[in-house]
């Protein structure tokens, strides 16, 4: 007699043309990770494209990551920058698979822009740092702190306005979060970006270690190479922790008036570094000799499409769906899950 196991989860098919929860159309892989998979689809009532995020099916039963991806939901419902990616939906299919529904955004990653060259003209770059520095400034406003900043997490649309969007805040800490799922003493981020306090204990990190971090991405921007002198992990640590850099002046001569907003956005305490994602979006401005439009970038939210009836019917209000997963339709629910951050 065949018995079933309730843990036993079915996992449907993603091949291209197949629908998943009733209610998208797979048209293709964008990328897969650790968590889960990104897919290029269709939402079928709407015909919106989006980018589908599903959890991988053998995960499903981990509770600590089921938490850590309806906290990404959350998360970006939460804050309405049109410098971070949108989420439209948050869900589980009838399988129990937890799924996000984001903008579907077609360009290249920071990491991918450098790896053809750094930016020659700082002046190219202001408008990715206006808008990165503006997205961390609303999501610290809301007790959110990334922990991730790295140009694999910077993504660069093709074409329109914002010229950056900041995504997966799949690592985020929220200020007033009930349960943490981050340990002390853990490591929690990529080496290379991370502040000397994250690297001590990732529990602990605020928003200056974002900031520390977008500091090594415009050193990076501006140089094409990591302002750390290490030839491997342990020399890197090292070089955190101890501030060893070389200096942007010693890459670039001609951007030696950089040098003191460099040394203040990667300062070892971080009470020497800049106060807010504004602030460093200013001070780049005045060492550049243009004034940041960081505020103004707030302000360019894309107009968003008519949603029909039915739309504006399912998205009204929070619903407990199956155990403890959180649904909702994103634009509903940012008002309410905009307390979290308070």
């Amino acid at each position: 007699m065949f018995e079933e196991n309730e843990n036993t989860v079915m996992i449907p098919t993603f091949a291209v043309g197949s629908f998943f929860a009733d209610r998208y159309r797979i048209d293709g892989l964008l990328g897969s990770g650790a968590m889960g998979r990104v897919y290029d689809a269709t939402e079928l009532h709407s015909d919106r494209r989006v980018a589908l995020k599903v959890l991988h099916g053998d995960r499903v039963t981990e509770e600590e990551t089921v938490a850590r991806f309806r906290r990404e939901a959350e998360v970006l419902a939460s804050i309405g920058h049109p410098c971070i990616v949108e989420i439209y939906t948050f869900h589980h299919s009838a399988e129990g698979i937890p799924y996000l529904a984001m903008e579907l955004l077609e360009g290249v990653t920071l990491k991918t822009r450098l790896a053809n060259g750094r930016f020659e003209d700082p002046h190219d770059l202001q408008e990715i740092v206006d808008g990165l520095a503006g997205a961390l400034a609303a999501a610290h406003e809301r007790g959110v702190v990334h922990r991730d900043v790295k140009p694999d997490n910077v993504f660069l649309p093709a074409t329109g306005v914002p010229r950056a969007k900041l995504v997966d805040f799949g690592l985020s800490r929220m200020k007033k979060q009930g349960k943490s799922l981050t340990h002390s003493g853990m490591i929690i981020g990529t080496p290379r970006y991370m502040s000397p306090e994250q690297i001590r204990d990732a529990s602990s990190a605020g928003p200056r270690g974002d900031l520390y971090a977008l500091g090594v991405i415009i050193y990076e921007c501006l140089a094409g190479r990591s302002p750390y002198p290490a030839q491997d992990y342990g020399q890197l640590l090292g070089c955190v922790m101890e501030g060893r850099t070389i200096p942007l002046s010693q890459v670039r001569p001609d951007l030696a008036h950089f040098d003191p907003f460099i040394q203040r956005a990667l300062a070892q305490d971080p009470a020497g570094r800049f106060e807010s994602g504004g602030a460093l979006a200013d001070a780049f401005g005045a060492a550049l000799g243009s004034p940041s439009r960081h505020r103004e970038i707030a302000r360019e939210a894309p107009k968003k499409p008519e949603r029909s009836g039915r739309q504006r019917v399912a998205s009204a209000a929070f619903a407990q769906s199956k155990g403890s997963t959180l649904a909702f339709d994103a634009s509903a629910a940012r008002e309410a899950l905009g307390a979290l951050g308070r």
